[in-house]
């Protein structure tokens, strides 16, 4: 009698996540270097804060370092925790980007103001 193996699953991005977590690191990037509108410092700071939060937090799912209980609580008992908490990881991402694409807009140039 054979016995079954138990198969453990991949965890793999869809191209939907990749797209979100690809246009977040753009926003990263052109954030950090773009010129930052008067006033706006401390809420694009925080903005930028969470979507490194975000970005970091979508590693660690995808590597395995994470658990995703330990971010999504209500994913405990759930059988495709790991795809729901990419899933979830990637939209909080893109909503941080598109935050951030609010606060700087694409046109804003320059070093970044202090």
């Amino acid at each position: 009698m054979e016995k079954e193996r138990e198969v453990d699953a991949v965890t793999t991005p869809t191209a939907t996540e990749a797209e979100a977590i690809g246009r977040g690191w753009y926003a990263y990037r052109r954030v950090v270097r773009a010129g930052w509108p008067a006033g706006k410092g401390k809420d694009i700071g925080a903005a930028l804060e969470s979507l490194c939060e975000s970005l970091e937090t979508y590693r660690d799912l995808l590597s395995d370092v994470t658990h995703p209980a330990s971010v999504y609580p209500e994913l405990e008992y759930e059988d495709d925790a790991y795809d729901k908490a990419l899933s979830m990881t990637a939209q909080d991402a893109a909503d941080w980007a598109a935050e951030l694409d609010r606060l700087v807009p694409e046109d804003a140039e320059g070093e970044r103001a202090a």
